[in-house]
């Protein structure tokens, strides 16, 4: 079948209603059960681009977290891609936000982005590409499959609709901290303990993914707060080694979803994943009563059947895939 329109590079500056109107129809199941007013927090996100493509112009650490492709035809954005670099690992790269149309679908045109979106990354030095899918998309999985990712990693997302009247519990011999970035050495340690090893068997962790200039450190604030966003960030420690973290993203915009996740040793698990959630919740309380989300690692039976005795409820699970570059994919 013929496909009328054309690829071209992604302008934020003017293809983000565009792609509005693309995800509200290609993802709308998603959004409703996420309970997200996407185009409300596309909106808020707005603020930031401007300064985010201007800073990319004049330093290498935001360049390339904005790049992508879409699909036009008649003016119309039908298709679309993102890809972007992960943090500031110039070898990692991220592909997000692979959308079509219902009305364009089994086209090939996903297909002819990704594509497009790997040759884009790969010349700006990406050896490793990762994406998350749903399960229940078989689709999907087996375009990307047929391209050569491979699938080593899964996670599942949960939602809570009403925020519970609760306060933190307590951490016993533990000390909380808030957590500053530029202490991502730390979080570089923790990782290496919470991940599972068949994980990182398969991608090994890069400090460079988790380093943060110091030129981050003043202007991702900033950008959060364009987005209006508290972020806090904690750290648990024990015996002077970090033992857990926690990031909260809550919105003061009402109609929209807050967002944590936790990263813990293994070996603290049990102790820690109460207390932190607690404290997630109870911080909640001074927001917009709103969605709260949480994705956590499948294979985390624990901390899955903690957030279930909060009232938390499973969404969907999603698939982490990774393409390698070597010398079978030059």
């Amino acid at each position: 079948m013929s496909v009328r329109g054309h690829m071209r590079p992604i302008d934020m500056r003017r293809d983000l209603d565009g792609l509005a109107d693309l995800i509200e129809v290609a993802f709308a199941g998603e959004l409703a059960s996420r309970g997200k007013d996407f185009r409300r927090e596309l909106q808020t996100a707005k603020r930031m681009i401007p300064l985010v493509l201007l800073l990319g112009r004049i330093s290498d650490d935001f360049r390339h977290v904005l790049d992508g492709f879409v699909w036009e035809d008649d003016g119309r954005i039908v298709a679309s891609v993102t890809v972007q670099r992960m943090g500031n690992n110039k070898r990692h790269w991220l592909l997000g936000t692979v959308a079509t149309h219902p009305d364009y679908r089994r086209r090939g045109l996903a297909r002819a982005l990704v594509t497009r979106a790997l040759e884009h990354g790969k010349a700006y030095g990406a050896e490793v590409f990762t994406l998350d899918v749903r399960s229940d998309n078989a689709a999907a999985y087996a375009l990307y499959r047929s391209l050569g990712f491979m699938h080593y990693d899964s996670t599942t997302d949960l939602k809570l609709e009403t925020l519970p009247d609760v306060q933190a519990g307590p951490l016993g011999d533990y000390t909380l901290r808030t957590y500053n970035l530029g202490e991502w050495e730390a979080r570089y340690s923790l990782d290496l303990r919470a991940i599972p090893q068949s994980v990182q068997e398969f991608v090994p962790l890069d400090k460079a993914s988790y380093r943060v200039s110091a030129l981050q450190r003043t202007l991702i604030p900033l950008l959060i707060r364009l987005q209006r966003i508290d972020v806090f960030r904690w750290v648990v420690e024990q015996d002077q080694q970090t033992v857990g973290y926690m990031r909260l993203g809550a919105r003061c915009v009402a109609r929209t979803t807050h967002e944590f996740g936790l990263t813990i040793d293994p070996d603290h698990r049990a102790q820690l994943g109460e207390p932190l959630l607690t404290l997630a919740l109870e911080t909640l309380q001074r927001y917009p009563r709103q969605n709260t989300l949480i994705s956590v690692r499948t294979a985390y039976h624990d901390l899955l059947a903690l957030l279930d005795r909060y009232g938390f409820v499973e969404i969907e699970t999603e698939h982490r895939l990774d393409l390698k570059l070597d010398a079978s994919t030059e």
